[in-house]
């Protein structure tokens, strides 16, 4: 199916060689945009940069209706999407290792990882469900929301805990109960 088609006075990008050619550059952007996260969480403070990632999120949600009308515009607006979720996927293992310390990092870090799979089922229901009402727009409001919502939360949250007492703990119990 190539061409285009027009919904409410928009004439939107319908072609599906250009589309998966945009798929496809979004995907190698998330890919090689992981290195980068990876390599500016170690020059910047992790609220700073993820505030930074978060506000990109919101302000390409905000402004995607816009840009499905011009191919170049689109492909961008893409690819930069893709680069977010790659930040978001550089980032973590390095946070939560800080937060919960390296032992507890990997496996906090796969409960995390599930948190992928869930968003992408509450995602699916909410477009069945909201989409024909509405079209695409509240969803995009609901992303620009939980941007904020995590940007709040990331500021709250202390990032830096000393993990040593309570390995020592962990430790002391271990050999009470060896005896």
């Amino acid at each position: 199916m190539s061409g285009s088609y027009k919904s409410f006075g928009k004439k939107y990008i319908h072609d599906d060689k250009f589309l998966s050619l945009i798929g496809a550059i979004g995907s190698m952007g998330n890919g090689l945009s992981r290195f980068f996260w990876a390599a500016m969480l170690d020059r910047f403070e992790f609220k700073c940069l993820y505030s930074a990632l978060l506000v990109l999120n919101g302000v390409l949600a905000l402004t995607v209706s816009y840009a499905v009308t011009i191919p170049q515009v689109y492909l961008v607006y893409v690819l930069l999407t893709y680069v977010c979720y790659g930040g978001h996927l550089g980032m973590f293992p390095a946070i939560t290792s800080q937060v919960f310390g390296v032992r507890n990092g990997t496996q906090i870090y796969g409960l995390l990882f599930q948190g992928f799979a869930t968003s992408n089922l509450i995602q699916f229901i909410l477009l069945r469900t909201v989409k024909p009402s509405y079209g695409y727009q509240p969803i995009f409001w609901l992303e620009v929301i939980f941007s904020g919502l995590a940007m709040f939360f990331a500021n709250s949250v202390e990032f830096k805990y000393d993990w040593s007492e309570k390995i020592r703990e962990n430790n002391d119990r271990k050999r009470l109960a060896a005896r």
